[in-house]
């Protein structure tokens, strides 16, 4: 009986680390500094709701389904509101041809700062952290 016990409790304890272990393996875990100058209120990145922001703070590592790059930088959707403006990411490819990748695995650290368009209209941007 007590043999039992202790096999069941060793299988059980087998499988839990199995798969705690491959669960984690297949993470994607993402983690945003506000260096824009200013407070973002609304902030929503791809589906993800972070909400307000303060100027010169960072989130916690937050999960994500997935996160799209475009030859190797972050293309992900961005929305927020900055002086009571709401802000959109700016649109941009590296290559005329687009070559976007969405991932759904690893750590990553990006930086939210604002840049001009050409026409003077300014947007949200996520760049690798610095």
């Amino acid at each position: 009986m007590l043999k039992q016990k202790i096999i069941t409790a060793i299988s059980f304890l087998a499988i839990w680390f199995a798969s705690t272990h491959i669960a984690a393996g297949q993470q994607l875990t993402v983690k945003f500094h506000n260096k824009t100058g200013y407070d973002i209120d609304s902030l929503i990145v791809g589906t993800t709701s972070i909400g307000y922001l303060v100027k010169d703070s960072e989130t916690d590592f937050l999960k994500f389904p997935g996160f799209n790059f475009d030859s190797g930088h972050p293309y992900e959707t961005l929305k927020g509101i900055v002086q009571g403006k709401p802000l959109v990411q700016l649109n941009w490819s590296w290559s005329a041809t687009a070559n976007y990748t969405n991932t759904k695995e690893g750590t990553y650290t990006f930086d939210l700062v604002l840049v001009k368009g050409q026409d003077g209209t300014r947007y949200l941007n996520l760049q690798e952290h610095r």
